[in-house]
């Protein structure tokens, strides 16, 4: 996965693009299939490499750390940190990303109901316009 000071071999490091390469290539069979990633995984990157791997329908069943939890003054410390680190978001993430739709035909069905809300909404908008449209574009504003 990452460079790892306990390898001499680091020339084919395929980090989390190349996970996720992989990952997206695993769905695409249709089969189920487990995936772990090894090599240079720690508490300071451990969210980020689960994060960054995903691919759109498959994401890691989990990460194999060995360094280290082997090297940490306290094993069982470590352990229970990384359990926690893995069950929780990254800071760096506000909400779970929604769905990516990928195809027209879905993604037409979703515009009706996106309208709709933001009628219901009534969102403040400020619109940055050039002369020749500002009736045009005043007349769609006052009709959400």
């Amino acid at each position: 996965m990452l460079t790892q000071t306990s390898k001499t071999n680091t020339k084919h490091i395929i980090g989390t693009a190349g996970t996720q390469a992989i990952l997206d290539a695993i769905s695409d069979t249709g089969r189920s299939v487990g995936t772990v990633s090894i090599g240079g995984i720690n508490l300071s990157n451990v969210q980020r490499v689960l994060y960054q791997s995903r691919a759109p329908r498959k994401e890691l069943d989990g990460v194999a750390i060995v360094s280290a939890i082997i090297a940490a003054d306290d094993p069982k410390a470590a352990a229970a940190e990384f359990v926690k680190r893995i069950a929780t978001p990254p800071p760096f993430v506000r909400a779970p990303a929604a769905p990516q739709i990928r195809e027209v035909a879905a993604l037409q069905e979703e515009v009706p109901k996106i309208v709709q809300k933001v009628v219901q909404a009534h969102p403040l908008v400020h619109n940055m316009i050039n002369f020749v449209v500002a009736n045009f574009v005043a007349n769609v504003a006052l009709s959400m």
